[in-house]
């Protein structure tokens, strides 16, 4: 057995446990094509590459988790920036991968935010693009979380799944409650969520920033979720399910 798939078979046991739902893993390089995209979510500048974070970069490990609910999407005004207080989970248990990984005498860069998360998951395997932008999976939907770690280990990799789970669905489209969607594309100046991080509350989109963005206490907000809600691949939300 090749030291690759010795290595790869020993992050998956520690993953199984863990809290996590996928792990995979592609080689560093798939990502490099989107280096210089532009992130606006968070003015974060712009996409990098695995090796301006390990510049012997050979792999990324790629994992995620299923949302727990919908408060996975609360995001809490702390300090001039956003927390999303839901993620935390998954980031312990990336850290958990990653220290693994450093134990073993590897480089592991976690929690690389320049990076591609979806393009990530994309090329693991763990889903194809919907419509409204977001990866989805095939049971459960659009409610994948993902992190990831940039390591030089090298890994066993994943293929991607280019599956069209969309077909000719566009409830995204039709339900966003600014327009902002097109197939396969966002505006992101529209987005609620967008809307919601950059602010200021008062614009043209308050009532509707009320309605869908709600506050939960001071600083403290549901983003807007509503192109996932009505997004029927995986038919419900997976914490409705029996």
């Amino acid at each position: 057995m090749s030291e690759s798939v010795t290595l790869t078979e020993k992050i998956l046991r520690k993953a199984g446990d863990l809290n996590v739902d996928l792990i995979g893993a592609i080689p560093a390089e798939s990502l490099d094509e989107f280096a210089g995209m532009e992130v606006n979510w968070n003015k974060w500048g712009t996409m990098k590459r695995p090796s301006d974070y390990v510049p012997d970069a050979r792999s990324v490990v790629v994992v995620a988790e299923v949302a727990f609910g919908p408060t996975i999407d609360l995001a809490v005004r702390r300090r001039g920036g956003w927390n999303y207080v839901g993620y935390k989970p998954l980031e312990v248990d990336t850290w958990e991968i990653g220290g693994y990984l450093q134990s073993l005498g590897y480089e592991a860069k976690v929690l690389p935010s320049h990076l591609s998360q979806k393009n990530m998951a994309r090329l693991a395997g763990m889903g194809s693009f919907g419509k409204n932008t977001l990866l989805l999976h095939p049971e459960a939907g659009p409610y994948l979380r993902i992190d990831g770690i940039v390591t030089d280990a090298t890994l066993e990799y994943d293929q991607p799944d280019e599956t069209d789970l969309c077909g000719d669905c566009k409830r995204c489209l039709q339900a966003c409650p600014t327009g902002a969607l097109q197939p396969y594309r966002i505006d992101a100046e529209k987005c609620l969520v967008h809307q919601r991080l950059h602010g200021p509350d008062d614009t043209q989109y308050a009532r509707l920033l009320e309605q869908y963005s709600p506050r939960l206490a001071p600083g403290a907000y549901i983003m807007c979720q509503h192109c996932q809600q009505v997004c029927p691949v995986g038919e419900e939300p997976p914490w409705e399910r029996s």
